[in-house]
């Protein structure tokens, strides 16, 4: 049975005198005065068809809430979080946990926040900027935006770790169908081992690299002729453990055979693939590569807006590697939408500058716009004076700040949850949390 908030606690827990229980406290409180987040998050949790007024009792939507606001905020593993909620009276407090209500279990809590879609956490954002600007936590008066890159949970993309991963996951696929199928699969397992281990040596000659690479390809291509004969044969039996599993078959082996395409083209043909051609990993093929600083990330660019207060005004989690000057109007649009209210000030660095950027914002209702120096921008017009240019690119300076933040305190740097509708959740997580967290500093 699923509701969306706890009618009364077994018995209450007493607050401590500390800080952090009292932030905890606040946050409490303003996740108690939008009733609207729970119906969100309930809706995510029941599944469609299934009334949620019967059967055992379940986390309420409220306390799933809220464990996803300790997970992010403690960055700590769905393990760690248990005994924490099993020893500490303020965190138990604060998810909605009675003195002597068991606390949920590492699966239950893995299991209830994986239900949660980046549709929901992103309407639970706007949500809670709504709250802060009809409370005049914030004004919306100045806006600075910028990008930065988030990891996907996935090691280096290595020629020889993408076609040995394609190998493993193919033959426990086909260990799974073997009851099903009659035919044996390939064993050439510790021979991909060894090979694989021999391309990570130093000095390896180039020949000895190419032949290495041939006969890690060859075997690899026995592994998807099987997989692809077997997700057929599959396919023709009567049976939804057999279909499922023939998809899975057949979605591998079309990505191995991406990885045996280039790796052809990169070590025999010595062919410089574009980023957008590549694929860098097997389980997570939804990853872009990016360049930030020098230094390469494998995951998806976000854009965040911040607001004074540092609230996060307006994000939005990217596909690919566009350039920051295209997603410059988009971004007060999404402010607008958010908040209700259009900025007088916008702060943003070089990379989104263009004189139609400048127009555009303007005709959005923009005063100011400031770029820094260059691209050809009479920046008196965009701005004003240099007092005020000076003051909104030290504005603007807090940013970094805020995104060294989110990525420090609450492990925004790299996502630990998999999949490409993971990878929105975790970072729409981690936003959301932000909001309740700058919105409680500032009440």
């Amino acid at each position: 049975m699923r509701t969306t908030h706890r009618r009364q606690l077994s018995l209450p827990v007493p607050s401590v005198p500390h800080k952090h229980a009292r932030m905890l406290a606040s946050m409490a409180a303003i996740l108690d005065a939008m009733p609207e987040l729970e119906e969100q998050v309930l809706s995510d949790l029941t599944s469609d068809g299934v009334r949620s007024d019967f059967g055992r009792d379940g986390l309420s939507a409220q306390q799933v809430l809220r464990l996803m606001v300790l997970y992010t905020m403690l960055r700590t593993p769905f393990e760690q979080l248990e005994f924490h909620l099993a020893d500490s009276p303020t965190y138990r407090a604060f998810c909605l946990l009675g003195l002597h209500d068991p606390p949920p279990k590492r699966a239950s809590i893995a299991g209830n926040l994986s239900k949660l879609r980046p549709q929901t956490l992103q309407a639970l954002h706007t949500h809670v900027v709504r709250y802060a600007v009809e409370h005049k936590l914030e004004t919306v008066s100045a806006v600075r935006t910028d990008t930065t890159s988030v990891a996907a949970p996935i090691r280096a993309p290595l020629d020889s770790a993408l076609l040995s991963d394609s190998v493993r996951v193919l033959e426990r696929l086909l260990k799974r169908a073997q009851k099903w199928i009659p035919t044996q699969i390939p064993n050439h397992r510790r021979r991909v081992s060894h090979r694989t281990t021999a391309l990570r040596t130093p000095n390896v000659s180039k020949e000895d690299r190419e032949s290495l690479y041939s006969d890690l390809i060859d075997d690899t291509k026995l592994y998807v002729e099987a997989a692809l004969f077997a997700a057929t044969y599959l396919e023709g039996i009567n049976d939804p453990k057999a279909y499922f599993l023939s998809i899975d078959l057949r979605a591998f082996a079309e990505r191995a055979l991406c990885v045996v395409d280039q790796t052809e083209r990169r070590i025999f043909d010595e062919e410089v693939l574009p980023p957008s051609r590549k694929l860098v990993s097997i389980f997570e093929p939804h990853t872009d590569i990016l360049c930030k600083r020098n230094r390469v990330v494998y995951g998806h660019k976000v854009c965040l807006s911040f607001g004074k207060t540092g609230l996060v005004l307006a994000a939005e989690v990217l596909r690919g590697n566009p350039a920051d000057s295209t997603l410059t109007t988009g971004a007060i649009e999404q402010v607008q939408s958010n908040s209700g209210k259009t900025p007088h000030d916008v702060a943003m660095d070089r990379g989104f500058a263009s004189k139609k950027n400048v127009l555009d914002v303007k005709d959005l209702g923009v005063q100011r716009v400031d770029f820094g120096e260059g691209r050809g921008i009479d920046t008196e017009k965009a701005c004003g004076n240099r007092r005020i240019r000076r003051k909104l690119r030290r504005f603007r300076a807090g940013a970094e700040g805020l995104i060294s933040w989110l990525k420090r305190s609450l492990q925004m740097r790299e996502s630990r949850w998999k999949g490409d509708q993971g990878f929105d959740a975790y970072v729409w997580a981690v936003i959301v949390t932000a909001c309740i967290q700058a919105v409680a500093r500032t009440g």
